[in-house]
C-alpha cells in the first residue's frame, strides 16, 4: 500500500511538471517591444478606413508569426530576417532603433527578385502583411 502511494505522488509530480512545462513554454515568443513597436507605427485603432482595420485585423491575428512563421521560434520570414539584421533582443529597450529598423525594413521590396513588388510598408498601408517566405 505505501508503495502504491509513492507510484501516485510521482506520477502526480511527473504530470504537474509537465502541465507547467505546457503552460510557459509557447511555441513562438516575439520580443513584445519590437512587436509593439510594428503595432505603434502601423495600427490606427480609431481608423474608419478599410484597408486599415483589415491591417489592425491581421496583425493581432498573426502575432508573432508577422516575423517568425511557424513553431520554430528561429526561423525568420524575409521581413523578420530584415529585422533582424539591423536589431537584436539587446535592442528592445530603444525605441528609436526600433523604428528606424522599422523604417529601414519598410522602404524594402517584398520580393527581392521583384522591382515591381511592393515595399513592405506598401504591404502595410495596403492593410497586407509581409508574405511568410522563410528566408
Amino acid at each position: 500500500m505505501r508503495m502504491e502511494s509513492s507510484v501516485i505522488r510521482a506520477s502526480a509530480a511527473v504530470m504537474a511538471g509537465i502541465l507547467v512545462f505546457a503552460v510557459v513554454a509557447s511555441p513562438v515568443q516575439a520580443i513584445k517591444p519590437f512587436y509593439a513597436q510594428l503595432e505603434a507605427k502601423y495600427v490606427k485603432p480609431d481608423s474608419k478606413e478599410s484597408s486599415e482595420i483589415a491591417l489592425m485585423i491581421a496583425i493581432q491575428q498573426a502575432g508573432c508569426t508577422i516575423c517568425h512563421p511557424g513553431d520554430d521560434k528561429h526561423k525568420l520570414s524575409r521581413y523578420g530576417g530584415q529585422l533582424a539584421m539591423r536589431i537584436s533582443k539587446f535592442d528592445k529597450g530603444d525605441k528609436e532603433k526600433i523604428q528606424k529598423a522599422l523604417d529601414e525594413v519598410g522602404a524594402l521590396r517584398s520580393d527581392p527578385y521583384d522591382p515591381k513588388s511592393p515595399t513592405f510598408s506598401e504591404l502595410f498601408r495596403q492593410g497586407k502583411l509581409p508574405p511568410p517566405q522563410v528566408r
